[in-house]
């Protein structure tokens, strides 16, 4: 497999997000977007007159947005994930999420890629959250450990309330493409072997600057509150227009990570 020279120091991601429902009731639409690519072992180091890491800035990036065990750092919790799945063979862990805007961030997915000294994908944690403030993680990797290509699908079961208009049930499919110069994340959500919702985020790599970081702004002046409106937007279109059938909130799981079918064959 060839070396990809991912960049090793913290960028921009801008890109498009799209969402296409194809059941029970079609829906599709598509929005530019804001990412951080973030090598985790520079959280903390990297200082900026609008961005800063565990305290208020423009752009901020926080810890505890993303506690998943309630460690110390963001570094130590994915690492004891791997470790308790005996994935070992990490090398650099990189996480790719929202950042905190003037102290607003909602992030619908973030995601946690573990590659070996080879920079191949070995490992991706998913961060999943919805708007009752809940969130749940799927760990995703192959058997034996061996690198995730870029053209393969690794399932999952479902079995965290996102949308309302979906029961919980059914398995998601996911896909990570990783270039030099992109990066390429694929959700699909399949009932019965039938798919009913394809999502994607296609974005391209920006320096981390100051003046980068304004021009984002001012392109998407509201970029803070764009994904959280947006969400409420197709839920209220597929509610009203469309005749979508709401499913209430099921009570909450005990467990908070689900593990890959592809590592448990």
């Amino acid at each position: 497999m060839a070396k990809i020279n991912l960049p090793q120091k913290p960028m921009l991601l801008q890109g498009k997000v799209m969402h296409a429902r194809t059941l029970p009731k079609a829906n599709r639409f598509e929005y530019n977007n804001l990412y951080f690519y973030l090598p985790l072992g520079f959280v903390g180091k990297l200082k900026g007159r609008f961005f800063s890491f565990n305290r208020f800035n423009l752009f901020s990036f926080f810890d505890y947005d993303h506690w998943i065990l309630n460690q110390s750092s963001c570094l130590s919790q994915i690492q004891t994930i791997f470790a308790k799945n005996h994935i070992v063979n990490i090398k650099n862990i990189i996480l790719i999420s929202h950042p905190r805007i003037l102290g607003y961030a909602f992030n619908p997915a973030s995601f946690w890629l573990g590659f070996d000294e080879e920079e191949n994908l070995i490992a991706a944690l998913v961060e999943v959250r919805n708007t009752f403030k809940q969130k749940h993680s799927y760990l995703l990797f192959n058997q034996n450990f061996e690198p995730i290509n870029s053209n393969q699908w690794l399932g999952a079961q479902k079995e965290f309330h996102v949308s309302p208009f979906f029961e919980n049930k059914g398995n998601y499919k996911f896909r990570f493409v990783t270039k030099e110069n992109q990066l390429d994340f694929y959700i699909n959500y399949y009932t019965e072997n039938q798919l009913q919702l394809a999502t994607s985020f296609k974005c391209t790599y920006q320096k981390l600057s100051d003046k980068n970081l304004i021009l984002s702004l001012l392109k998407m002046p509201f970029l803070m509150f764009k994904t959280i409106f947006l969400i409420h937007l197709q839920a209220f279109k597929l509610w009203v227009f469309k005749g979508a059938k709401y499913h209430p909130l099921p009570p909450k799981l005990n467990n908070n990570l689900t593990i890959s079918k592809n590592a448990q064959k």
